[in-house]
């Protein structure tokens, strides 16, 4: 199949996509049974706090996650039942979540394909998502970190499915925005993609209709529409600074790409973005080595 008729085919739809490639990306099955419990009336903090303890290796990234500086604000936290009474359950799940994001994707990780690159992108964009979030007042900063950390899933996906059309539009030059390359030669932004694998993981909509509307947040319902504007501004600051580490870019950068109906929805002004550009580049470090402890990362050229 070339390249112009896998695009074309139904086969290579966003959600099709996501369904081919679930075996392997897949949300943890813990993370699957903390869904459930936040779904069942009866469930305690103590059961919260018994299901997390059976899988170390979680319990490890989620301790080493709260103790982070980004989430400093809770206190020091040495157990998950510590955490629970910090934080709450809702919180604690977005938070596992997190710290399970960089095992999602259970296949080989071919010598094109730069993981940290990858999940760098990802943490700039919750990064200044949370920091968006806080900024507004946002009652939910968790929900919209956990957005951006899993925002450009899409690409893993297109990457099992058509590999060489994945790889040239993680390469391809500048020459436009991303998002606009990825709809010229698929007809959708692969952030579809995405909002399809979380929509198969039966994530609430407050989690996948602003990565589903990242692009035109003001095409979402009124509900989504401030989390959607906040995703789409916290892309383009993440896209900006890979750009910059990159290449001579402009100052302005992508920044210079931000929708200004976003920054109406969102409630935000443009004057915040030096001091989210600045957050982001100061803690983006050290989150991205907490997402990939454990998990297999090859230098090679960036996605």
């Amino acid at each position: 199949m070339t390249l112009s008729s896998a695009c074309s085919d139904p086969q290579f739809d966003p959600r099709t996509l996501a369904e081919q490639v679930e075996h392997l990306i897949a949300l943890p099955e813990v993370c699957l049974q903390l869904q459930a419990l936040l779904e069942d009336e009866r469930a305690s903090a103590r059961d919260f706090a018994q299901l997390i303890a059976c899988d170390a290796a979680l319990t490890a990234r989620l301790l080493h996650l709260t103790n982070s500086a980004t989430f400093a604000r809770y206190g020091e936290v040495d157990s998950v039942a510590k955490a629970i009474t910090l934080i709450g359950v809702d919180e604690l799940y977005h938070l596992a979540v997190a710290a399970s994001a960089a095992n999602l994707y259970r296949g080989p990780v071919p010598l094109e394909v730069d993981l940290h690159a990858f999940w760098a992108r990802n943490v700039h964009c919750a990064l200044a998502a949370r920091l968006l979030g806080r900024l507004r007042s946002h009652p939910r900063r968790e929900q919209l970190f956990t957005a951006g950390l899993l925002h450009h899933l899409g690409w893993l996906a297109l990457y099992e499915s058509v590999p060489q059309l994945a790889v040239e539009l993680a390469t391809a030059p500048a020459s436009e925005p991303v998002w606009r390359q990825e709809q010229n030669r698929l007809g959708y932004p692969l952030t579809a993609v995405s909002a399809a694998l979380m929509e198969r993981w039966a994530m609430p909509p407050r989690l996948v209709q602003p990565v589903a509307g990242l692009h035109a947040p003001l095409s979402l319902c009124p509900d989504h529409q401030g989390a959607g504007a906040i995703i789409h501004i916290a892309h383009r600051v993440a896209l900006h600074l890979e750009q910059d580490s990159v290449s001579d870019a402009t100052s302005e950068g992508y920044l210079g790409l931000i929708d200004p109906v976003a920054w109406k929805l969102s409630g935000l002004r443009p004057a915040v973005l030096p001091e989210v550009v600045r957050y982001v580049s100061a803690e983006s470090w050290e989150l991205t080595s907490v997402f990939l402890s454990g998990a297999a990362s090859v230098a090679h050229p960036t996605v």
